[in-house]
C-alpha cells in the first residue's frame, strides 16, 4: 500500500524484531504483538488491513474487535485469512497430523501446522 500510494502515511504494527530494510519512506514501522490490546490505536485511522495472522493469535474475534476500534468513524477494515487445515476427501473432517502418538497420520497437515505455527 505504501509503494502504491506515496502520498499517505501507513503505520505498521508486527511483533517481528527484524524489520525489512526496503521499506517504503512513507511507513511507519512498530513493533508490538497485537494480542496485547490495541488501545493505544483507536479512533485513528480510515483503513485497517489485517492480513494472514490468525496462526499467532489468541483470539481472532478479540482481534477482529479491537482492530475495528482503531477506524475513525466511516473508516474501513479489511481482513485477508485463510484456513491452512486440511480435510479428508468428504470435507468432513479435519486430518490429524503425524507424529509419534499418531504415526498413521498426514504428515502434509504436520508440516502445514508447523509452518504457520510458528
Amino acid at each position: 500500500m505504501a509503494s502504491v500510494y506515496t502520498h499517505i502515511q501507513v503505520v505498521a504494527i508486527d511483533q517481528a524484531s527484524q524489520l525489512p530494510e526496503d521499506r517504503p519512506g512513507n511507513v511507519d514501522w512498530r513493533r508490538h504483538d497485537v494480542n496485547l490490546g490495541l488501545e493505544q490505536y483507536h479512533g485513528q485511522y480510515d483503513v485497517v488491513h489485517v492480513r494472514c495472522i490468525g496462526a499467532g493469535i489468541t483470539s481472532y474475534r478479540g482481534l477482529l474487535e479491537e482492530a475495528s476500534k482503531c477506524l475513525k468513524p466511516g473508516g474501513l477494515a479489511i481482513f485477508i485469512e485463510g484456513d491452512f487445515d486440511l480435510f479428508d476427501e468428504g470435507q468432513q473432517k479435519i486430518l490429524e497430523p503425524a507424529g509419534e502418538t499418531n504415526p498413521d497420520g498426514c504428515y502434509l497437515q504436520k508440516w502445514m501446522q508447523g509452518l504457520f505455527h510458528l
